[in-house]
């Protein structure tokens, strides 16, 4: 799964994909520029951000 930074955004974008399908249609680069843009392939992992624990509070019953 090649990707190839796309030159609007920044990001990844597939090679052959969605976007890049896009890119091509809109007429703004031809399949040759983008093909020559570098290529990566590395995947970014989501960070998770850790849940918090929720101590029971103590009920207190007015009496």
């Amino acid at each position: 799964m090649e990707k190839i930074i796309s030159p609007k955004s920044k990001r990844p974008i597939l090679i052959y994909g969605d976007t890049y399908n896009k890119l091509i249609k809109s007429g703004e680069y031809t399949e040759e520029f983008l093909l020559s843009l570098p290529k990566t392939t590395t995947i970014k992992s989501v960070k998770s951000t850790p849940i918090q624990e929720i101590k029971p509070q103590p009920i207190l019953d007015d009496i």
